[in-house]
């Protein structure tokens, strides 16, 4: 007998010798260095498909069954030589779309129903759990058994004195840091299937080692076994098939055709078979590497369960013959060995079943809810926290299965109950690859009717034989009703529980998704994705009906939207991966090479989020962003069907051209800013039909306020918005792009500052803005969904682009009119005074007065539209941005030869700013001191803290300074001592200033110098 110490330290040991391998494998994919990039070791990490099962539970099997227990290994054997036909193809969909479930791979196939998926990853879950049990029962009971060579009775072992809850925990752990350590879209996890393949060498080695000793060293070969157990009153008829109703041929068929369905579809396997490949032709290999693997590790399971009955190990304790064989004839480091073997078997499937369930959870339950209940930005950034959660709620509910029903069962009944609920999935993954007409409704019905007979004439049994439910519904039927009875149900005797209940819940499920499918018609993303599973390999998968999108994010956009969902790192390699398989530069693609992009990005993202809540994502992102797609116009395919459409589409463009002509006309006739808004807004009700408009622009304080609109209730003009990227109005102005939304309630939740009516079924938003600044929102909504079309947003992009060269003119123009008007208005003012009252002349001079106030309102109504950008905030040192002004400065200052000391102070409180618009102003206050510097002369720039509460800047000069005269003035908007100029210059850095809530000043002495000083608040903003 070991002691309790060694066994732990072996276990321990050999767990963390595995941590290792695994952080060696890890390290090796990021040096760009494969280690399981080879077809051997590939098979070895599909024999994860070997648990406790084969190496307890065979043996099990084989001493109270027979040699029916080969059918779990035959199955998979016969199934191989299909492989490259099956497997193959859904290998290659897999990789094409960057699948990494099998619940993902059907919820694509069937039209991106997130429904199917969580219905598939449900019952997956339902069936998976005991079978984790199952593992986590085999390490308790078989290090029970080498400590103290009897089993614990488990209702009696307390949690924290139980080895199953410890290694649960390891296998959290080592779960969570090579499975979830990063968010990865391709969910490949390379050290982890090292340590796989080693397991499965382990556990080869381990159970060859115990089948030698057994038949020449406890016996005299295999004929002394075989002949003695032959012999045997007892055990004769064990060798045999059909000798009794555990062992029929019957029984044999169904447990090989679920066998040869689990060896691709249980969650380890398909993660393994599928998403771990990194060659197609590792296929070729695996299908005669891996059931010669079978073949060498069920070689010995006769002869070691034969060899135990016939020492006169109990018959009902046979899944520990393994352990007990070499433990009770003096070989206890054997015993040992055997162990790590079967710690192997049940270890390495935990942990890759628990990777791939919680990736499942994840992806078809979690992220279509948080999508349903508008979660989903609150839940991206915590994507991986979810996952790994997912890992330990999955291991700790196949524990807690153990704790409770895995007492009543052997190992092998366990193993059957996931076998046969998995292959309830068989009938939709077969359709989705070869039956074109398959379809959503058909899979959902199929699966649903399947999983509720498999839950009832399988589950159910054991759940009542270990007293959960009474005992009537197995002896009486439930209710009563005797043709209910789970295991004979409708009167079906004569067949055991297992193949009674794959009859009822595969002959349901088929007949249910075919009917179901030839009975209801697929939409039309199921029709495509049809064509791209069922003939992936004969070209018809890159044969698409040709689409584009009206506008497109450009790819810097698309990978920070993608690095939300992964995280940058991965973001910045899928985009290099892009760009390497696309060789024309951004700016050169055309529909096709953006209809690519678009496909790659709802790819990459489907890998972490799945297939289902990637397309909503995605269709959610591109709509917010005015994106839309269409289909391309066919010239020459469709000239007769579309000629009247064309027709159309030229009297819309012919009205278009007249109201940009019109428009321009209006543009150029006026200065008078509410005519020229008006005008716009006249022509786009009468000539376009657009039921309503708007034109937004910036007040000083930074906010978008209606100036004019049309059709909009009075109360819309005090709806005012300071904007940010989060709302589409916001983003229309910053970045500034046009967006058309064909549909408002896709984005209801992106309407700020608009009207509660105003966006109708569709709108779109066009940027007011010249080349360098952005002033304003132009808006139009129609009642019609879809209503402003691709030509449309061309159309509204030009016409707003003239509005802004309108305002930007006008301002100009209120410049150069500005200083005249009110030396006008002053004399004429004091001419009033000095003239006679009531004289002729008088009354010419109060004409004047108020033709010059009437002209003032006018100027007034253009200053109102600023020129400043919305502060776009975010956390800098202000240190930081003075470098950088004063390097943009740096040819200046050397070709004026200034003397330049900069004394910046450590330890600023950092600042929360608009990093541009704050350099902007600081740039124009350095080259203000500039321009007043003779050559040679000094400028010293200052940080400090003050003890108020305030970050200041000082910019000190000592050039001709500023006469007291006009000091007072020179923050007033267009106020230029200058022979040219606008005069916005400071106006616009005390508007900067104040935006950020700070205080600037300028304190100048003629002939010494002048001091700008900039304050910004740290309370505030830091």
């Amino acid at each position: 007998m070991l002691s309790q110490s060694t066994v732990a330290l072996a276990a321990f040991g050999y767990l963390l010798f595995l941590f290792a391998l695994a952080f060696y494998g890890d390290r090796r994919r990021s040096q760009g260095r494969s280690l399981i990039a080879n077809p051997y070791i590939y098979t070895l990490s599909l024999a994860v498909y070997c648990t406790s099962w084969t190496f307890y539970g065979s043996v099990g099997k084989a001493a109270t069954q027979g040699m029916v227990f080969l059918s779990t290994y035959l199955g998979p054997t016969l199934g191989a030589f299909a492989w490259w036909f099956v497997a193959r193809k859904i290998l290659r969909v897999c990789k094409e779309n960057n699948l990494t479930t099998l619940s993902d791979f059907l919820a694509l196939r069937f039209g991106k129903s997130s429904f199917l998926g969580g219905l598939a990853t449900v019952g997956v879950l339902l069936a998976i759990i005991p079978y984790i049990g199952l593992q986590l029962k085999s390490v308790s009971d078989t290090f029970t058994i080498l400590v103290h060579r009897n089993v614990a009775v488990l209702g009696r072992a307390n949690i924290f004195q139980d080895t199953a809850f410890y290694v649960a925990l390891i296998l959290v752990i080592f779960g969570i840091l090579f499975g979830a350590r990063h968010l990865d879209p391709t969910e490949r996890h390379e050290g982890m299937v090292a340590a796989v393949a080693f397991e499965s060498l382990v556990k080869l080695l381990a159970f060859l080692s115990i089948g030698v000793l057994v038949s020449w060293v406890l016996f005299s070969g295999w004929g002394d076994l075989f002949g003695r157990i032959s012999r045997h009153q007892d055990f004769s008829r064990l060798p045999y098939l059909n000798t009794n109703p555990l062992n029929t041929f019957m029984l044999f068929l169904v447990e090989s055709l679920l066998a040869m369905g689990a060896i691709i579809l249980l969650p380890r396997q398909f993660h393994m078979t599928v998403v771990e490949n990194t060659e197609e032709r590792h296929l070729l290999t695996a299908m005669w590497l891996l059931p010669l693997y079978f073949f060498l590790i069920n070689l010995f399971v006769a002869p070691i369960a034969f060899g135990g009955l016939l020492l006169g190990l109990p018959q009902m304790q046979a899944d520990t013959f393994v352990l007990r064989l070499p433990l009770e004839h003096g070989y206890p480091f054997l015993a040992l060995l055997a162990f790590l073997g079967g710690l192997s078997a049940s270890t390495a499937m935990v942990a890759v079943a628990s990777i791939t369930v919680s990736t499942m959870l994840l992806n078809t339950l979690i992220m279509p809810l948080a999508l349903r209940l508008r979660l989903a930005d609150h839940l991206s950034p915590h994507l991986l926290l979810i996952k790994r959660l997912g890992i330990l709620i999955v291991i700790l509910l196949g524990y807690a299965s153990y704790r409770l029903i895995g007492v009543s069962m052997m190992l092998v009944d366990m193993g059957h109950i996931a076998f046969c609920g998995v292959v309830q999935l068989a009938p939709a993954v077969l359709g989705a690859l070869y039956w074109r007409e398959a379809n959503k409704n058909g899979a959902l019905a199929g699966i649903s009717i399947g999983f509720a007979l498999w839950a009832y004439t399988l589950v159910l049994p054991p759940m009542v034989e270990s007293g959960w439910l009474p005992t009537s519904i197995l002896t009486s039927g439930p209710w009563g009703f005797p043709w209910l009875k789970p295991t004979s149900l409708f009167g079906l005797i004569g067949l055991d529980n297992l193949s009674h209940a794959f009859f009822w819940s595969m002959t349901g499920n088929i007949l249910v998704f075919v009917c179901v499918s030839l009975l209801t018609r697929p939409d039309s993303e199921e029709e495509e994705q049809s064509g791209r599973f069922v003939d992936i390999f004969i070209g018809e998968a890159g044969r698409r009906r040709e689409k584009r999108f009206t506008y497109l994010p450009s790819l810097d956009q698309l990978t920070q939207f993608m690095a939300k969902f992964i995280n940058p790192q991965k973001a910045a390699e899928a985009r290099q991966q892009f760009l390497d398989e696309n060789k024309n530069r951004e700016e050169e693609w055309g529909d096709q090479e953006k209809m690519q992009l678009a496909e790659f990005v709802e790819r990459t993202i489907a890998g972490s989020i799945g297939p289902a809540a990637a397309r909503i994502i995605m269709d959610g992102y591109l709509s917010s962003v005015g994106s839309r797609m269409e289909e391309v116009f066919d010239l020459f395919g469709r000239v007769t069907s579309s000629l009247e459409e064309s027709q159309e589409q030229l009297k819309r463009r012919v009205a278009e051209l007249s109201v940009l002509y019109e428009a321009a006309r209006k543009l150029t006739s006026s200065l008078y800013m509410p005519e020229l808004m008006e005008g716009v807004l006249d022509l786009l009700v009468n000539r376009l039909g657009v039921e309503r408009c708007a034109v937004r622009l910036l007040d000083g304080d930074g906010f978008l306020r209606i100036k004019s609109s049309r059709n909009l209730s009075p109360m819309a003009m005090e709806i005012s918005i300071k904007p940010d990227m989060r709302p589409l109005l916001g983003q229309c102005l910053l970045t500034p792009q046009v967006i058309s939304v064909a549909d408002s309630s896709i984005v209801w939740d992106r309407l700020q500052g608009l009207y509660e009516e105003e966006p109708m079924a569709s709108f779109v938003m066009a940027p007011i803005a010249t080349e360098t600044v952005s002033l304003g929102v132009l808006t139009a909504a129609s009642n019609q969904k879809g209503f402003f079309a691709k030509e449309h947003v061309e159309f509204f992009q030009s016409l707003a682009g003239q509005l802004g060269l309108a305002v930007r003119s006008a301002q100009m123009v209120a410049h150069h009119i500005r200083n005249p008007l009110v030396a006008i208005g002053g004399f004429a003012h004091r001419l009033a005074k000095k003239l006679p009252p009531g004289s002729i002349t008088q009354k010419y001079a109060e004409i004047i007065i108020k033709e010059a106030e009437r002209l003032e309102k006018m100027v007034g109504d253009i200053v109102e539209t600023t020129v400043v950008a919305i502060p776009r905030e975010e956390e800098s040192d202000i240190n930081q941005v003075v470098r950088g002004a004063l390097g943009i400065m740096k040819e200046a200052f050397e070709k004026k030869q200034i003397k330049l000391r900069v004394n910046l102070a450590d330890g600023l409180s950092p600042l929360t700013m608009d990093v541009g618009n704050l350099k902007r102003a600081l740039l124009q206050l350095i080259a203000n001191a500039l321009e007043a510097l003779p050559s040679g002369g000094s400028l010293e720039v200052v940080t400090a803290q003050s003890p108020d509460g305030y970050v200041q800047i000082q910019i000190i000069d000592n050039g001709k300074g500023i006469p007291a005269a006009i000091l007072p003035h020179i923050f007033d908007a267009f106020f230029s001592t200058k022979p040219a100029g606008p005069g916005l210059g400071l106006p616009i850095v005390h508007k900067i200033i104040l935006q950020h809530g700070g205080q600037v000043s300028i304190a100048s002495e003629e002939n010494v110098g002048t001091t700008a000083t900039v304050k910004l608040p740290i309370a505030k903003y830091a």
